[in-house]
């Protein structure tokens, strides 16, 4: 009887062992999938906090460049100062270092980036020429694309298929009322076509950033002279 009793309280004391196991193996499993997903929700943030960065950059290196329309009376001299690619990688590559201690090492990003300072600037050429304040005017209008840029990839960030990602790239309409928003916020109207023009170039960015290609109704780029009349 007393064996009987032995055996029984030590099958009741490997069942504990075993429940017990399995509780901490359960436990640790819940743990390593909370810590996963946290350690996605970080690597999310801090994707989020580089490309916000380097939105930064972008658009402080287009403020800069607009002191080179500094002065010009007639809309001939600025279409010239701002389609200079040539003067604009310059300026991009001694502001980025000598304020932001960063070096412009890759060329392609280098081109890229002055192309879309120069058709940022292009799209405003006509509020540089008749705006007095026509630079704090500027920086607003720029803080709005960078405000919905920003939106629409905390959007894409949470996409984690190739398709997703396109069809929030793709959405002309939905870009332009995120940007629309925040132009209304700080009380400025810009033309339709520029609105338009804005909203190709996020999308460029964000595409870029995604190697995503996006078709437009029209060409993306223009020569400069076909553009004027567009804008």
């Amino acid at each position: 009887m007393i064996k009987k009793y032995i055996f029984l309280l030590n099958y009741i004391i490997l069942i504990g062992h075993i429940f017990e196991y399995n509780i901490l193996e359960i436990k640790a499993a819940e743990s390593s999938q909370a810590s996963s997903s946290k350690e996605v929700e970080i690597t999310k943030d801090r994707i989020f906090v580089y490309f916000r960065e380097d939105c930064r950059l972008e658009f402080h290196m287009t403020i800069y460049c607009l002191d080179h329309v500094l002065g010009f009376k007639n809309l001939s001299d600025i279409k010239k100062s701002v389609t200079d690619l040539d003067a604009i990688k310059k300026e991009i590559v001694d502001s980025a270092r000598k304020y932001y201690q960063v070096v412009m090492e890759d060329d392609e990003a280098l081109e890229r980036m002055a192309n879309r300072i120069s058709g940022r600037l292009f799209n405003l050429r006509s509020e540089i020429l008749t705006t007095m304040d026509y630079y704090s005017l500027l920086k607003n209008i720029f803080w709005a694309e960078q405000r919905a840029m920003e939106d629409i990839f905390i959007e894409l960030n949470e996409k984690d298929d190739i398709a997703q990602k396109t069809e929030v790239i793709g959405r002309i309409s939905s870009i332009k009322s995120i940007f629309e928003k925040y132009l209304r916020l700080i009380n400025i109207n810009l033309s339709g076509q520029q609105i338009q023009n804005t909203a190709e170039r996020i999308q460029e960015l964000l595409g870029e950033l995604c190697g995503i290609s996006i078709k437009y109704t029209r060409p993306a780029s223009l020569d400069f002279e076909s553009h004027a009349l567009l804008c």
